[in-house]
């Protein structure tokens, strides 16, 4: 389990490499500012833009930090989990004593992973997939929050008249209850 694990976690949670499944890459190609934007050229809307920039890398610092403690953790199932599963076994085992003891508790200890071995992986699996679920969750939702309280906090902060587009946002309220 382990040795599967160790092949597909440094894909996933790689960092450096172009891997096309990192979380990191994905991250990286977030932004909500659109490359091209008509009112670039307007100088307001270039400071939003370099202030939304500007948030965004400390979100993805702060967001990866998180990730890296979520991976532990995920990490960690998988141990937690088969502990859990052979406490029984291992207790069973500790009971033998006497001549041939250690042979006995090797077979105790072999019988019960044997029996055992798919039912540990599928709730392993299940379970790191559930992190995986709950981590893309995560990062969604943190992004949001923190991105909307950026904005609201930078437009508390500037004194500046933005330009109305409430239409533009009832047309694509329209056309998302279309699709």
């Amino acid at each position: 389990m382990k040795k599967n694990i160790n092949e597909e976690f440094p894909i996933i949670f790689s960092e450096n490499e172009k891997t096309g499944k990192s979380i990191q890459e994905h991250l990286d190609k977030f932004s909500i500012i659109q490359r091209e934007n008509p009112y670039s050229r307007s100088s307001l809307f270039h400071h939003i833009q370099n202030f939304i920039k500007t948030q965004e890398i400390k979100l993805r610092a702060s967001c990866n930090r998180k990730i890296l403690r979520k991976k532990k953790k995920m990490y960690n199932l998988i141990e937690k989990t088969i502990q859990k599963k052979m406490s029984p076994c291992y207790e069973k085992a500790a009971k033998v004593t006497g001549k041939g003891s250690f042979i006995k508790m090797q077979k105790i200890l072999t019988e019960t992973i044997e029996s055992l071995k798919d039912e540990m992986f599928s709730e392993v699996k299940d379970e790191v997939l559930e992190g995986f679920r709950t981590l893309k969750l995560y990062i969604k939702d943190y992004l949001e929050s923190e991105l909307n309280k950026s904005i609201e906090l930078f437009l508390l902060t500037t004194n500046t008249t933005l330009l109305d587009v409430s239409r533009e946002i009832e047309v694509l309220e329209k056309l998302s209850l279309a699709v």
